[in-house]
């Protein structure tokens, strides 16, 4: 038995004290705050939701944007998550891998997808990006919607 649950065991023999006893007990067990994740605090990825500051551009010297919107200044560029960078995004001019493709980098795909590790296949594939949180997620039917790790927008299930 671990000293911590030692010392709430012999409080609780004593009454009252002792259920005083087991949350100072258990209380001084704790190993640190709870920290929120991906999943309650979710990663910026666009110029939206950073306010006046933009969005978050990544190492290439491309403008962030936003990967669901898909509005860069440039017409012909399209909007891409930074490899490596969680939330972090960029516009530059479409690649040439359409979807199903095995990638290494976002920028190879065609414009609106991405270069995601796709469980099902487990391969770096170009997917279409989609809104999960959208009643139309802009996925063929039956084929589901999954978060890109770090991202609100998501990409569709071959």
């Amino acid at each position: 038995m671990s000293d911590c649950r030692r010392r709430a065991w012999l409080g609780f023999a004593g009454g009252v004290t002792g259920v005083l006893a087991i949350a100072a007990a258990l209380s001084s067990c704790r190993v640190g705050p709870f920290r929120a994740d991906a999943l309650t605090e979710p990663f910026p990825d666009g110029a939206g939701d950073l306010g006046s500051a933009g969005g978050a551009a990544g190492s290439d010297s491309g403008p962030p944007c936003d990967l669901l919107q898909q509005l860069c200044p440039d017409p012909k560029d399209f909007c891409y998550p930074v490899d490596g960078v969680p939330g972090a995004t960029i516009c530059k001019p479409a690649g040439s891998g359409s979807v199903m493709t095995a990638c290494v980098s976002s920028l190879e795909c065609f414009g609106g997808e991405a270069c995601v590790l796709v469980p099902e296949s487990g391969l770096q594939m170009c997917v279409t990006i989609c809104d999960s949180s959208a009643l139309d997620t802009g996925c063929p039917p039956k084929a589901p919607c999954h978060l890109i790790p770090g991202y609100r927008a998501g990409y569709c299930v071959p």
